[in-house]
C-alpha cells in the first residue's frame, strides 16, 4: 500500500502538467482573454485500516481519494512589452555659457593741457632796398665808358642801311675816314658800306680826357669830303660831339638825320 502512494502522486502530477499544458493560451490569442483554470479536484487519499488493530488481520484499506489541490492559474504570459528607449534627443547641448570678457574700462587719460603754441613771430623779411636806378648818365659818362661798338649799334637803330662793315681805325686810317691827323690815345670805329658804289659812312671818335673835343669836331667837319667815293657822293654830312665823343655821318639825308637824332637822344 505504501508503495502505491508514490505512483499515485506521480500520476496526479503528470495529469496536472497535461492540464497546464493544454490550458496555456496560444500566442495568437489576445491577452485580454486569460482563462483561469483552477482544478477543483482535491483528492486526499486517506488510508485507514478497516479492521481493528487488535484483530491483527488487515482488511482492505479504505482509501480516501486524495484530491490534489492544484491551483494553477493559467494566465497567459503577457507578451513582453518592448518599450522603446527614448532616443537621445538631438537637442543641442547647451554650450557652456561663455562669460563675456569684461571690457576694460578706459582709464581716463590725463588731461593734456594744450600748451600755447609759440606765436611765430614773422621773421623780418629782408628789407628790399629800392634799387636805385642810375639816373641816365650824362653824355660825357656814356661817351667815356661805353664801348664804341655798343654806341654804334644804338645810333644806327631805325636807319635804312645798306650792307655795312665795321672797322676799328688805326692811326694810319684816320686821314681816310676822319680827314684829320692821328691823335695819340684816341680810338675810332667806322661803319661803311661794303660796296664803294654806295655813299654811306658813319665814324665814332673818342679822344683822350682833357682834349678839346669841340675843336677836333670842328676840324673834322671842315675837312670832311663827301666825294671820297669818287663815283658817288653823300647827300648830307653831319658832325656831332658830346663829352669826349665825336660823330661823323656822311650818307643820305634820311639816314643822316635819324643817326644824328639817335646820337643826341641816346648818348
Amino acid at each position: 500500500m505504501k508503495k502505491s502512494i508514490p505512483a499515485i502522486l506521480s500520476l496526479v502530477i503528470l495529469v496536472s502538467c497535461l492540464l497546464t499544458a493544454c490550458g496555456s493560451p496560444s500566442p495568437s490569442e489576445s491577452p485580454s482573454t486569460s482563462p483561469s483554470v483552477s482544478p477543483t479536484e482535491s483528492a486526499t487519499p486517506s488510508v485507514s485500516p478497516s479492521t481493528d488493530p487488535s484483530t491483527g488481520a488487515s482488511t482492505s484499506p479504505s482509501i480516501d481519494p486524495i484530491e490534489p489541490s492544484i491551483s494553477a492559474s493559467a494566465s497567459p504570459s503577457a507578451e513582453p512589452t518592448i518599450s522603446a528607449s527614448p532616443s537621445p534627443s538631438n537637442k543641442p547641448k547647451p554650450s557652456p555659457s561663455e562669460k563675456p570678457s569684461p571690457t576694460p574700462s578706459a582709464s581716463p587719460s590725463p588731461s593734456l593741457t594744450p600748451r600755447p603754441s609759440p606765436i611765430d613771430e614773422p621773421s623780418p623779411s629782408p628789407s628790399i632796398e629800392p634799387s636805385i636806378e642810375p639816373s641816365p648818365s650824362t653824355d660825357a659818362n656814356l661817351a667815356e665808358t661805353s664801348p664804341l661798338t655798343d654806341i654804334m649799334a644804338a645810333i644806327l637803330t631805325d636807319a635804312e642801311l645798306p650792307r655795312v662793315i665795321e672797322t676799328e681805325l688805326t692811326s694810319d686810317l684816320f686821314k681816310a675816314y676822319l680827314f684829320i691827323d692821328p691823335i695819340d690815345g684816341a680810338e675810332a670805329l667806322s661803319s661803311d658800306a661794303m660796296m664803294s658804289s654806295v655813299a654811306h659812312s658813319v665814324v665814332l671818335l673818342r679822344v683822350p680826357k682833357g682834349s678839346d673835343a669841340e675843336a677836333i669836331a670842328a676840324d673834322i667837319e671842315k675837312n670832311a669830303n663827301p666825294l671820297k667815293w669818287v663815283c658817288v657822293s653823300a647827300k648830307k654830312v653831319v658832325v656831332k660831339s658830346t663829352g669826349n665823343l665825336i660823330l661823323l655821318v656822311m650818307s643820305s639825308e634820311a639816314n643822316a638825320d635819324i643817326i644824328a637824332k639817335n646820337f643826341e637822344e641816346k648818348i
